[in-house]
């Protein structure tokens, strides 16, 4: 067997006996024997020996998506849940609680994570409106050096109606808001919402639309349901997204394809991050 994969990111196909390796993305770091190699898969772990005719070059990506969930929010995290938090959070809305200590932690991991990851490089960190996401939002954008690109159209499921959403204004005074850029759905074009369904529906040709007009790798801090939306415009994922879980979509071949799901790798409590991905 020729060394030829050695060093290189590689596709995993045809596997049998691990079906689930099937579609994913690794790095060939060493030769085992005369037919396999060592594969670090990307979302981390210890080599998996491959026979060589089950791997393939990686196309280079020719577009890649990120998706979180903001953190655990201070109303219901089930570590540091704050049943009277509205009585002292300075303000009436009932449907925009901030994240709680937990989830504050978990936005600084998620943020540590996607400033290590530099095969990806994010240009573009673009946030549903609500704070619990804008605080999400900010800590990666911080890590980056980036702006934060307002999207209403990724927002929370509008049970609430009209939504209890901070002005623009006060958003900017409050974080680094990238002022030129132009949502796709305004807030004035929000409608109410009866479930899930709904949101993710518009979450997700928000999202389509969104990445039409951005050059970059880009980075959606959304909601339980918006997220629902987001992961089916970028790839075949199915099911909710966890808190500050990491989540990616890569585009090769006019095909997206789905590189990590609900990653969990970078976060110190991985359980409440697994269990609210429903």
């Amino acid at each position: 067997m020729a060394d030829a994969l050695l060093g290189h990111r590689v596709l995993i196909s045809g596997l049998q006996t691990r079906p689930a390796l099937n579609g994913t993305y690794g790095r060939a770091t060493t030769v085992m024997g005369r037919d396999r190699y060592g594969v670090v898969p990307e979302g981390g772990g210890e080599a998996i020996a491959i026979k060589a005719e089950n791997l393939s070059p990686a196309r280079a990506a020719e577009s890649v998506v990120f998706v979180t969930r903001h953190g655990a929010r201070i109303d219901n995290s089930p570590t540091d849940r704050d049943a009277n938090w509205l009585k002292h959070a300075g303000h009436a809305r009932r449907d925009d609680p901030h994240l709680s200590p937990h989830g504050e932690r978990a936005a600084a991991e998620l943020a540590a994570k996607l400033k290590a990851q530099t095969a990806f490089p994010i240009a573009h960190v673009v946030s549903s409106p609500f704070v619990r996401c804008m605080q999400t939002a900010d800590a990666v954008a911080r890590a980056l050096d980036l702006p934060i690109k307002v999207e209403p159209g990724i927002c929370e499921v509008l049970h609430t109606f009209p939504p209890g959403l901070l002005p623009p204004a006060e958003l900017a005074s409050r974080w680094r808001i990238d002022e030129a850029y132009a949502p796709v759905v305004r807030v004035d074009e929000l409608q109410r919402e009866r479930g899930d369904g709904e949101a993710a529906r518009r979450a997700q040709r928000a999202a389509e639309e969104v990445r039409r007009r951005l050059d970059g790798p880009i980075l959606f801090v959304g909601h339980g349901a918006s997220c629902l939306g987001l992961v089916r415009a970028f790839g075949d994922a199915g099911g909710y997204v966890g808190y500050c879980t990491v989540s990616r979509f890569e585009l090769a071949g006019g095909r997206w394809t789905t590189a990590e799901f609900n990653d969990v790798g970078h976060l110190s409590d991985k359980r409440t991050a697994l269990d609210s991905a429903w």
